[in-house]
Formats: structure tokens, sequence, C-alpha cells
């Protein structure tokens, strides 16, 4: 794509930072690497440090040793009036959380205190995992060319369309500007197709008509 089929201009450390950048700006942008893992829950502790590749949270079930029935949380905001209750709560069966902390070191607080053992489901958006740099090992042929990009299958010219118009406007090429139209299309192409994974309107049948789920979740 940059017309080099060996290193002139551009250095193979350079590219291979300019990848990596690339991989964790459609991360971050596109939110479309989700993960779930699991927290062991402590009776009386209600806060919890959450993984630190996480870009967001989005949904935390809590189940709790006693009855073994997942409680979904509803996320409250740190800055949420209701929220200054908070400090002194007693224990009981939590129903809701908030988040506090930095990118990288966020912890999970639970509203109110478990009362009991458990464990929290969490599913969320992380950052991609870099690839393992090639090894050269001179005398054994040439080094591998071929990395594993942490992106959505089928997305990779999207990396390679963020590593272009990077490289071409660091060489100062008017053409970087051609190359960053093309990534944001890609960006944008792969936002759209990553927010859901069907095609299919999202209703709920209940009795009576068929309504939109947004409608639904209204309340009465």
């Amino acid at each position: 794509m940059l017309d080099e089929h060996s290193a002139r201009a551009w250095r193979d450390l350079e590219l291979t930072r300019w990848i990596n950048e690339g991989c964790k700006e459609i991360a971050k942008a596109t939110e479309s690497l989700q993960e779930s893992t699991t927290i062991t829950v402590t009776s009386g502790t209600r806060s919890y440090d959450l993984p630190d590749n996480m870009i967001r949270v989005t949904r935390i079930d809590f189940t709790p040793d006693a009855t073994n029935r997942p409680v979904a949380l509803e996320y409250k905001s740190f800055q949420n009036p209701e929220a200054v209750q908070w400090a002194g709560d007693t224990e009981g069966m939590p129903f809701c959380y908030t988040t506090w902390g930095r990118p990288g070191s966020v912890q999970l607080v639970l509203y109110p205190s478990p009362a009991y053992d458990g464990e929290i489901s969490l599913y969320y958006y992380r950052l991609p995992i870099p690839p393992d740099p090639p090894t050269y090992v001179p005398g054994e042929g040439d080094p591998p060319a071929v990395y594993t990009l942490d992106i959505p299958e089928g997305w990779e010219n999207t990396v390679y369309l963020y590593a272009e118009y990077v490289a071409l406007r660091r060489d100062r090429q008017p053409e970087w500007q051609a190359a960053k139209a093309l990534f944001d299309e890609s960006l944008g192409a792969l936002y759209d197709m990553t927010r859901r994974h069907s095609d299919q309107t999202d209703s709920m049948s209940i009795p009576g008509p068929m309504v939109n789920a947004w409608l639904y979740e209204m309340g009465d």
C-alpha cells in the first residue's frame, strides 16, 4: 500500500508500532472486541478491581452462592446524587454498581455491599492484545512475516489503512489525507456492522400485538 517492498523511507519497527496503534484506535472507537470474565465476591466487600485492558463495561450479573440465581445489576454514575449514601451503606443484595478510577485501573463498587458470597459475571469491551514481534535468527532464513492481529475477522484492511495514513503524514506526503479518508470510511463501516450481529428488528413477544423493544422497556 505504501509502494515500498523493502525498507527505505519507513522502518519495520515504525510500521509495527503504527499497526499496533491502529488496533488500539479501532478497538476504542468501535468497541468491537468483547470479553467476559468472572470475579469472586466476598461478603462485606463492595469494591473490586476490573481488568486493566477494559475499555468499558457493558453488563454485570451477580450470582450469590446462596441462591445460584444471577441478578443483573444496574449502572449508576459515580456523580449520581443517590450515591452519597454509599459511603455508609448496610449489607444486602446488590442491585446496582458504579465505577471509579482511570483507564487501566478501574474499580467496581457494589451497592449495597454484598451480604453474600458469590460471583460476578463481567461483560466488557477490551483493548487488543499486541502481536508478538518476529524473532530474527541469523542463518536460519527470513524472519516470520505473518502477524495475527487482534481485530474482528475480515477487517484487517482497516489497520493497514491507519498505518498507511500515519506513515504518509509523518513523511509529509499529501496523499495521507486520502488514506485518512479511506481509514475513516472503513472505521465507520466497522462500527456500524459490529453494533449488533443481526439485521433483525429488536422486539419482544408479549400477549397482544408485537411492539419494539425500546417502547416495551419504557415501563407501564
